[in-house]
């Protein structure tokens, strides 16, 4: 069996996925949320996907990192895919990259000190992924601008990221963005997406040409070694890269570990999905219980006090009746935690 741990809210990507195209695979994945595990004081023994990361705050996070280690050191053997802190997120991959020379461009956190070198910029989400919050920005007074109004807003400066635009458009003027899965040790391409638009959330331009081209980004998997080791640079075991090329070299966007299984043109896309997924399953197991020390551990953890306004200091967007309101709930959520 495939356990796929998700965070409640964004359970809706293999959720869909298995209502739909992956109906198949139903008997075969189960889905279990992240919320629900730190009460557990057992797990059967199978393969775990752990998605979702970018998500979990610090506290959820290591919780969920004791729940790895004791699947890791059970005798019953599991196999696990990324990791809860281990794995990188969006700022760690895409300034790693830029420092090894494969992206071109560089990322900023709206708290560094640092200033991109290069314009145009946009502002993003550090850990979503809905995509650009802001135009390009051509002059750092655009930026300082757009960076005032979010202030001006209410919103968080924590979770925001600065990234310098990346110019991969061919001489048509149209932007390709390619989209392929890590699951365990397979690289699936899955797609591309050809759009005018330098943000790509869909596409709009599509004719034969195009057609083939995706056709044989599909079949032929043209950029699966740079991909392995990019995927193997993040600790990521399961998830969807986003990319463009630039002189024949991936410009990583992101790594989504809970990415929608979005729908495919080509009926290939999906039985590689399927054969890969099927690849991780062990199939049946001894019914084998593995212990877990994760309640044992928040128990007896020296409480912090100051936890519940560090996760708040990510809220300060949020009116006050609303903060006010949320800061109960997280103590009260606390205190259960540390009584069961």
């Amino acid at each position: 069996m495939i356990y796929y741990l998700v965070t409640r809210e964004y359970s809706a990507t293999i959720n869909l996925y298995l209502e739909g195209k992956g109906n198949q695979l139903s008997g075969q994945i189960t889905p279990l949320y992240y919320e629900d595990l730190i009460k557990r004081r057992s797990l059967p023994a199978g393969t775990y996907i752990f998605s979702d990361v970018e998500r979990l705050l610090p506290e959820p996070a290591q919780n969920i990192a004791w729940l790895w280690a004791d699947l890791a050191k059970s005798e019953h053997q599991c196999t696990l895919l990324n990791h809860p802190t281990r794995s990188f997120r969006r700022y760690e991959l895409l300034r790693c990259l830029y420092e090894r020379g494969i992206n071109q461009f560089n990322i900023y956190r709206l708290t560094e000190c640092r200033k991109p070198k290069s314009f145009p910029v946009f502002l993003r989400g550090e850990n979503d992924h809905r995509g650009n919050t802001t135009g390009l920005l051509q002059t750092p007074e655009e930026l300082d601008q757009a960076i005032q109004g979010m202030i001006q807003r209410g919103e968080s400066r924590e979770d925001c990221v600065i990234t310098e635009f990346c110019d991969t458009r061919d001489d048509q003027g149209i932007f390709r963005k390619y989209s392929a899965f890590k699951i365990g040790d397979s690289i699936v391409p899955f797609h591309i997406l050809f759009r005018k638009d330098w943000m790509i959330k869909g596409g709009n331009v599509y004719d034969p040409d195009c057609e083939q081209e995706e056709a044989d980004y599909v079949m032929k998997n043209p950029h699966k070694s740079q991909l392995q080791e990019i995927f193997a640079l993040a600790n990521i075991d399961y998830g969807r890269i986003d990319y463009s090329l630039l002189n024949g070299v991936p410009q990583v966007w992101e790594i989504n570990t809970n990415p929608n299984i979005r729908p495919c043109k080509l009926d290939l896309g999906w039985e590689k999905i399927e054969k890969a997924l099927t690849a991780i399953n062990p199939g049946k197991t001894p019914p084998t219980q593995i212990p877990l020390s994760v309640r044992e551990r928040i128990a007896h953890r020296p409480y912090d006090k100051g936890i519940v306004d560090r996760v708040m200091d990510g809220f300060r967007w949020l009116p006050n009746q609303s903060r006010v309101s949320l800061s109960r709930q997280l103590r009260n959520f606390k205190k259960t935690l540390t009584k069961n």
